[in-house]
C-alpha cells in the first residue's frame, strides 16, 4: 500500500521499490512519492507465507498447500506475477491459488 507522505509500505514483508521498468533501483526519495509507475517486489515474511494483500489492486491471494515465494506488482499496469513453492510438509506436490478481489 501507499500512505502519503511515507510511501510504499508492506506489512511482515520485505519491500524493494524500483523505478519505472529498467530505471533500476529507486531513491528514498522516489519511493516515497507513491509512484505508481514503480515496480514493486514483495517478499513476504511471515510464519507460512499463505497470504498476501495487494492493496493497489484491492486483491487478497491465499496460497494453500505452498506458500508465496514473492510477488511482482506493477500498479499502473495492474499486473501482478506471483511465485509459488510447495511446501516442505504438504502432502502434494500441487497447491491451490486463491484469489478474492474487493468490490
Amino acid at each position: 500500500a501507499c500512505m502519503p507522505p511515507f510511501g510504499w509500505s508492506c506489512f511482515l514483508c520485505d519491500l524493494a521499490v524500483e523505478g519505472e521498468a529498467g530505471g533500476g533501483a529507486a531513491s528514498a526519495s522516489a519511493a516515497k512519492a507513491c509512484d505508481a509507475g514503480a515496480n514493486l517486489r514483495v517478499t513476504p515474511r511471515d510464519a507460512f507465507g499463505r497470504r498476501a494483500y495487494l492493496a493497489p489492486l484491492g486483491l487478497t491471494v491465499t496460497v494453500e498447500g505452498g506458500r508465496l515465494v514473492e510477488v511482482e506488482l506493477q500498479p499502473r499496469g495492474r499486473r501482478a506475477v506471483l511465485r509459488v513453492a510447495v511446501h516442505e510438509r504438504a502432502r502434494s506436490s500441487e497447491a491451490s491459488v486463491f484469489l478474492e478481489v474487493e468490490r
